[in-house]
């Protein structure tokens, strides 16, 4: 009588822990499928971030005469001229300074790209289509 005590408690405790396994098992697939859209959802967002970057990489003197073009813009929005006017408001000033460093960061972003679209690109360009001229491509390598 008690070894059949003991077996049933035996084959109740296989049987807790192999109901306990089938539950942490579907546990870590609810857990994968959830990272795994966690995931998709994160690539979607840089790859959405990225596209911008990409369109610029493609075409650089696009990107370049928007940004001189939003400059202007900006620039002709605050007329250029400085106000003498002793009552300006603060804000106004406030935005004219902010529009500045905008335009200062937009005009060193735009350089940055042009800088390296020539490096990656028409420089070596140059190169391939002026070997074996000799002294324009030792100007190019220095």
């Amino acid at each position: 009588m008690e070894k059949n005590k003991l077996m049933n408690s035996k084959e109740k405790s296989v049987s807790d822990i192999k109901a306990r396994k089938a539950d942490l098992e579907k546990e870590i697939k609810r857990l994968e499928n959830k990272f795994a859209k966690k995931t998709e959802r994160v690539k979607k967002r840089v790859d959405s971030t990225m596209k911008p970057i990409q369109r610029i990489k493609k075409r650089p003197f696009v990107a370049v005469s928007f940004a001189v073009l939003t400059g202007f813009v900006l620039g002709s929005g605050t007329g250029g001229r400085r106000r003498k006017n002793s009552t300006a408001n603060k804000s106004d000033s406030l935005t004219s300074l902010i529009t500045v460093e905008l335009k200062k960061l937009a005009a060193r972003r735009a350089i940055e790209l042009i800088s390296d679209y020539v490096d990656s690109e028409l420089i070596p360009r140059l190169k391939k289509s002026r070997s074996g001229k000799g002294s324009d491509e030792d100007f190019l390598d220095s």
